[in-house]
């Protein structure tokens, strides 16, 4: 439209007021809603806001090499150690900030676990230095499973996350908020 306003477009509504909007380059237009997508370098599964720390968690997994061990640890008899190991997924957890959509905090899941949920869970708690009860808070529920061979059970577990402000760095002002 102008010098000013580089990828802009002109509107005119029914009281004959015009608007000049500029279009940001990296959202994608073409269905019903405007898409930005944010290279997050693994497999997504899940995506919840969380609304207190104005915070996005995302749940991810990637394939690594599987170390082929029984349920104590132990090595399995009979495993080559020089064959190609085979993969196995990997999950993560991570804080991301909209300020510039960077990763502030990861959570990593044992080896062989990924979530299969994530929820933002709003709980009532006591503070206990005030004594105050009723107090809603939102905590973060990751439910897990682990996957690993079919000669192992299948198990998985839940975690309970907050998220806690805490002073950020002084290179990266977005990261004000850790997983605890």
């Amino acid at each position: 439209v102008s010098g000013k306003c580089e990828h802009g477009v002109i509107s005119i509504d029914g009281a004959k007021a015009a608007r000049i909007c500029e279009v940001d380059l990296e959202m994608d237009y073409t269905g019903r809603a405007p898409i930005k997508f944010i290279p997050i370098g693994q497999t997504v599964t899940a995506v919840v806001f969380h609304k207190s720390s104005n915070t996005y968690l995302v749940s991810t997994f990637e394939e690594v090499p599987f170390n082929y061990v029984d349920e104590e640890g132990n090595e399995v008899a009979g495993t080559e150690k020089d064959m190609e190991k085979a993969l196995t997924y990997k999950g993560y957890i991570k804080l991301i900030s909209p300020i510039n959509w960077s990763v502030i905090d990861v959570f990593e899941l044992e080896e062989t676990d990924i979530a299969t949920s994530l929820n933002i869970l709003k709980l009532n708690v006591v503070d206990s230095a005030s004594g105050n009860r009723g107090l809603s808070k939102e905590f973060i529920g990751v439910g897990t499973g682990s996957h690993r061979t079919e000669d192992t059970s299948t198990t998985g577990s839940w975690k309970i996350f907050d998220i806690i402000s805490v002073v950020p760095e002084v290179d990266r002002p977005e990261a004000n908020h850790k997983l605890k």
